[in-house]
């Protein structure tokens, strides 16, 4: 996946668990960013895409590399 792809599921995930008021700073953006990126890089877009949206049916909280 790409950065700005990864960027899309990170935001996917902070407005699906309203995470979203505890705001981050640029800099912690972007090293999440950065590491969901280099965790993802393998991962077909529409994977990981469909994974996330698999997550959320069944996630009661936010969605993590883990």
């Amino acid at each position: 996946m790409t950065v700005k792809e990864v960027q899309v599921l990170i935001q996917q995930n902070m407005d699906m668990y309203r995470i979203s008021e505890r705001n981050m700073t640029p800099q912690q953006a972007a090293n999440c960013v950065a590491l969901w990126s280099a965790a993802l890089k393998d991962v077909p877009p529409q994977a990981g895409f469909k994974a996330m949206l698999q997550a959320f049916t069944v996630c009661r909280f936010p969605v993590t590399l883990a």
